[in-house]
């Protein structure tokens, strides 16, 4: 958790299967609070997932971060503070990668910035 402390930009890649990683909730909630505070540079990429699925934490995401929420012993205000930053994220300009296993130019990928 350091390093996020002592980055200039953080790239966060999120996947159905990130809300399901206790690790990767506490590491975004980590560079959103820097964020904030310090001004560091998020940029979200979704891989493979609907950024609206992680706004609203619904479909294969939210099922993932239902888990791991059931799984593991979370205090309701950390539940809370994990769903909230997954719907900032959400409005941050970054890039969107879904079908990305079709084949195709991958230099059509680059440089693409969405807001969602």
């Amino acid at each position: 958790m350091r390093a996020i402390g002592q980055s200039t930009i953080s790239i966060v890649v999120l996947s159905t299967n990130y809300a399901n990683s206790r690790w990767c909730m506490l590491e975004l909630e980590k560079i959103m609070e820097i964020g904030r505070s310090k001004g560091l540079v998020v940029v979200p990429v979704f891989y493979e997932v609907d950024p609206s699925e992680v706004r609203r934490q619904k479909g294969q995401f939210g099922t993932q971060f239902e888990g791991l929420i059931s799984t593991i012993s979370v205090d309701e205000s950390t539940e809370i503070n994990w769903r909230r930053e997954l719907s900032n994220i959400c409005g941050i300009a970054g890039s969107v990668l879904i079908d990305s296993s079709q084949s195709r130019d991958p230099t059509q990928d680059r440089g693409r910035v969405t807001r969602s």
